[in-house]
């Protein structure tokens, strides 16, 4: 880290007074982020960036800090001027945030993480690979509790379209520690929320058995079974929104596949370290930097099946608003596959028009 020249000092014992008190301003500033607290981060950079401190990682801190703030536009202009001051010497940092520019502390701390790791990652990765089984011809749902209706009716659609030859396991809180009790031990050590511990155990479940997994709030139709015959001929497969960045609420994937067990192997690796969800999407971050920092995983994607989810997320997008019964058709044969939430507002049940009223009476 250096530090602008803010003008001479006659007082050298004053200057190192400053220098420790400065540094600490710093320590201040990224202990909350990294202990997920960001409610006084923005004031904590800005003190940092008027103290002269001139680095990639607390310009990148600032960033976020905007972004946490509700400043998006000056949050994406400060990484950008920041990725031109302070270039990446690990990756292409300005090729990944020109894709998707949200979270870039927490992205770049990602990626530092991979680089500094990835001989390790490799070699997990690899010896997974020479053991694995052959593919489970298995299709995973899973909600911890007692699922609402909209997610009752995308587990009922899921039987219906099975595709022949393949189980369907629906999984609850108890089913899941039978299924993956090594995944669940790992989101309990490290206190993780419901979604980020369902992160865990589908990454756990595909690397050791390989198969499909959908999120409970997806919904499928009578083409879902060739579609997955489609994908199946991938080793892996997530829908992609731009470059490496994705969901996965909808992964397929073999046991012997590199990036499937690289993905593993890093989660597992930060995990284990103690270290904290750095962001909603940090899974996601992972996938995406290993693009980033390996190159066998960024051959494996870029020869891979690019599929985005626009169509599949057209019903989610209308989904608590009234539709005509043309736009009703239409948005039902868009996709095979649909990623709905179980999250609207109430008041959407009442009008027998909307797209949650439509589904739920069972116009599908």
């Amino acid at each position: 880290m250096s530090r602008l020249n803010l003008g001479g000092r006659d007082n050298i014992a004053q200057a190192d007074v400053e220098e420790e008190r400065d540094q600490d301003l710093v320590c201040q500033a990224l202990d909350g982020p990294c202990n997920g607290d960001w409610s006084h981060a923005l004031e904590d950079f800005s003190q940092c960036v008027r103290a002269g401190y001139n680095s990639r990682s607390i310009w990148l801190h600032l960033a976020s800090a905007y972004e946490r703030a509700g400043r998006p536009f000056r949050a994406r202009h400060l990484t950008f001027i920041t990725n031109d001051l302070f270039p990446s010497e690990i990756y292409q940092a300005n090729r990944a945030f020109a894709a998707y520019a949200k979270a870039p502390a927490e992205r770049e701390q990602m990626a530092l993480f991979l680089h500094a790791n990835i001989h390790q990652l490799r070699e997990r990765a690899l010896a997974a690979v020479t053991k694995s089984k052959s593919t489970a011809r298995r299709i995973y749902m899973y909600w911890d509790a007692e699922p609402p209706p909209l997610t009752r009716m995308c587990f009922e659609a899921a039987r219906k379209h099975l595709p022949d030859g393949y189980e369907l396991v629906i999984l609850d809180a108890e089913s899941a520690r039978r299924a993956a009790p090594e995944a669940v031990r790992i989101g309990a050590a490290a206190s993780l929320g419901k979604a980020h511990v369902a992160d865990v155990i589908r990454t756990h479940l595909l690397a050791e058995h390989g198969g499909l997994w959908m999120d409970a709030t997806v919904l499928v139709n009578r083409r879902f079974p060739s579609f997955l015959a489609e994908i199946s001929q991938e080793d892996f497969f997530l829908f992609r929104y731009r470059g490496s960045r994705t969901g996965n609420w909808f992964w397929w994937a073999e046991p012997g596949s590199y990036r499937l067990q690289l993905i593993r192997a890093a989660l597992d690796l930060w995990l284990s370290e103690g270290r904290v969800w750095s962001n909603y999407f940090m899974f996601h971050d992972i996938v995406e930097m290993l693009y980033w920092v390996d190159d066998r995983y960024r051959s494996d994607w870029d020869a891979g099946l690019a599929l985005h989810p626009r169509a599949a997320l057209a019903i989610k997008r209308e989904l608590a608003n009234p539709i005509t019964d043309v736009l009703w058709d239409d948005l039902l044969t868009r996709s095979p596959v649909n990623k709905l939430t179980w999250k609207f507002r109430p008041e959407a049940l009442e009008n027998p028009r909307t797209a949650v009223s439509r589904l739920l009476r069972g116009t599908q």
